[in-house]
């Protein structure tokens, strides 16, 4: 191929951009490099030496592949202009740069702006720069907060901790002591992410308020909630009755009429949240009715045959109003009859059953 027919082919769609074989001939081609590095930067490390060292090239390729920076001459990685155009459009090129760049407040700012983690590589004076730091934590960030961690004790003050926790709440687990059992930092991490609770200190998840912002956020989040709370039966009917939590991994610590409650505010279809249910309580006869009542013919298959021998709660399972549509009880009423006549009863009970059909 020749040059045109070379350049046509690399910058079309169909060229595979892992593909560096460019002949070594238009690798010293300025103008033919400059239009390939301004669809892919980061084959910069293809051109010779002295083409790193030219501006116009290497402006081109950090502009469209930031960590292109990292080929670049010594000299243009402490070009203003160059680094700017790098961390513009992806801040960890400040690795990249000069040291005299990482020390130069505007492009620092510009690299945390858009990637907080850049802040590892400005200079010391910078990284404990407070204006600095709160850019690297605005709200746009997404990255890890164990890097955060790394630098967060040089703002170990309360208003600082309660930005960076409301951005990123998992920052908890780094926290001291004091600050992981102070309410107002941890209300405001399980308020964005429930299970946060389960970084806090012991004291704050004895907290009830802490406790029931961390179950509304995230209902799981209970498993974490401290055992003092969980055996106060206020506090789970609080959950059911003023927040509507179903929170079945607390079952365990439930009364009958918390788990009538729970059962009756479950959605209608998450029959299978009956595995949760207490093993004295698979034999409870208002148990057994309240999932039938919620559940239908569902609920039959979590309780073991044994109960169904027991005529006064066959008398009460065929006179509950099942939950379907009116044309539909008496055929659910027959297959829950169905259902225990195919259960080995006794005669008893299977004439009641026969009189009540």
């Amino acid at each position: 191929m020749n040059r045109e027919e070379w350049l046509n082919h690399i910058i079309s769609p169909e060229w595979d951009d892992g593909d560096s074989t460019i002949p070594h001939k238009y690798r010293k081609d300025k103008a033919f490099m400059l239009i390939v590095l301004s669809h892919y930067g980061f084959l910069l490390d293809l051109v010779p030496r002295e083409l790193r060292n030219d501006k116009e090239l290497v402006t081109a390729a950090v502009s469209n592949y930031a960590r292109a920076l990292k080929y670049a001459s010594p000299r243009l990685r402490g070009d203003y202009d160059v680094v700017y155009a790098a961390v513009k459009s992806n801040g960890s090129a400040l690795q990249y740069a000069s040291e005299s760049l990482k020390a130069n407040k505007s492009i620092v700012h510009t690299a945390v702006s858009h990637t907080g983690t850049s802040i590892l590589w400005a200079s010391q004076d910078l990284q404990n720069n407070k204006d600095i730091f709160m850019s690297a934590i605005n709200p746009t960030y997404k990255g890890s907060a164990y890097i955060f961690s790394l630098i967060l004790p040089k703002f170990m003050n309360k208003a600082h901790i309660l930005k960076l926790v409301a951005i990123n709440p998992a920052i908890l687990v780094y926290l001291t002591e004091e600050f992981k059992n102070d309410v107002d930092i941890v209300l405001v991490a399980v308020k964005t992410h429930g299970l946060c609770i389960k970084y806090a200190g012991q004291k704050a998840r004895q907290n009830w308020d802490i406790a029931v912002a961390a179950c509304i956020s995230t209902p799981d989040a209970i498993e974490y909630v401290d055992d003092t709370l969980l055996r106060n039966p206020n506090f789970l009917l609080e959950l059911v009755n003023t927040h509507n939590v179903v929170a079945w991994d607390c079952l365990e610590y439930l009364t009958k009429e918390i788990v009538c409650r729970f059962i009756l505010r479950s959605p209608k279809n998450n029959h299978n949240i009956l595995h949760y249910i207490p093993y004295e309580l698979l034999y409870d006869i208002d148990v057994i009715c309240t999932a039938l009542t919620k559940f239908g013919i569902y609920g039959c298959h979590y309780f073991d045959e044994t109960v169904f021998r027991n005529p006064e709660l066959i008398k009460k399972i065929l006179h509950l109003e099942l939950p379907e549509c009116s044309r539909h009880e008496f055929y659910n009423k027959i297959q829950l009859v169905k259902i225990l006549i195919d259960m080995p009863l006794p005669p008893a009970i299977l004439d009641i059953l026969i009189m009540l059909l």
